[in-house]
């Protein structure tokens, strides 16, 4: 996993973003799609 905390142009709303997305992600709460298929029929779903 990339280290963002010395990159100075990430703000702390994007900081904010990427901790809650590992959150969520350490959680299984994440869309998985395996194939191009499965991420079209997704995008067509909502």
């Amino acid at each position: 996993m990339a280290n963002i905390s010395d990159d100075r142009r990430i703000t702390p709303a994007i900081r904010r973003s990427i901790a809650k997305a590992r959150e969520e992600s350490a959680r299984g709460e994440t869309i998985v799609c395996k194939t191009p298929e499965e991420m079209q029929k997704y995008f067509d779903s909502l």
